[in-house]
C-alpha cells in the first residue's frame, strides 16, 4: 500500500465526532499544512513519531516555516526501531546491512 499522509483521517473523523474527549490523531503525518487541517477539524492533539525520528527537530522547523514537510521515507524498518533503545530512522545509521538499504530503496521507490 502505498504511503498517503493522514491515511486514517476519515476513519478517525468518525471517533471524533462520537467521542466528546480530547484525542490524539495517529497516522502518517509529516507536513505542518496536513497537521493544520487535522487539528482544524478537532483534534486537540497529533503523534509523529516516524517524522520526529527521522528528524527530531521537525516541530522546530515547522514554527519556522510555514510548508514545512518532513523528509521521512516511511520504511517499516523504523516502526520497529521506535520502540528500542536506539530509536533511529535507517538514514542515521551508517553501519546498516547492504541488503537492508537495498530493500528500503527498493520499497520507496514502490511509494
Amino acid at each position: 500500500e502505498p504511503f498517503r499522509e493522514a491515511y486514517f483521517l476519515d476513519d478517525a473523523l468518525r471517533f471524533r465526532e462520537a467521542l466528546k474527549l480530547p484525542l490524539v490523531y495517529v497516522g502518517g503525518l509529516v507536513s505542518r499544512t496536513k497537521i493544520d487541517e487535522v487539528l482544524g477539524r478537532g483534534f486537540e492533539f497529533v503523534a509523529m513519531a516516524r517524522a520526529l525520528i527521522r528528524e527530531p527537530d521537525f516541530v522546530n522547523r515547522m514554527a519556522r516555516e510555514e510548508n514545512a514537510r518532513n523528509t521521512c521515507e516511511h520504511a517499516n524498518y523504523c516502526i520497529a526501531r521506535m520502540y528500542s533503545r536506539e530509536m533511529a530512522c535507517h538514514k542515521h545509521i551508517p553501519d546498516l546491512p547492504k541488503k537492508l538499504l537495498k530493500e528500503l530503496e527498493s520499497a520507496s521507490k514502490k511509494n
